[in-house]
């Protein structure tokens, strides 16, 4: 439990970067199934039945969120 408390961490925090240091402007992230999820938590709710698989991307599918 703690790696996946580090992990979600890491991508937290990345992502506030991005959204403080690059407000505005065209970001591309490329990443696994795993980051995925987690991306889609910090910019949607996340699954109230705590079933995270609903996130998760197909092969190159394209998700768009606004960082204004």
């Amino acid at each position: 439990i703690e790696l996946t408390i580090e992990f979600r961490k890491r991508i937290k925090d990345f992502l506030d970067d991005i959204t403080t240091n690059y407000k505005g402007k065209d970001i591309l992230i490329v990443s696994h199934a795993g980051v995925s999820i987690y991306i889609r938590c910090y910019y949607e709710v996340k699954p109230k039945d705590g079933n995270y698989n609903i996130y998760e991307l197909k092969n190159c599918e394209i998700l768009g969120y606004d960082n204004n």
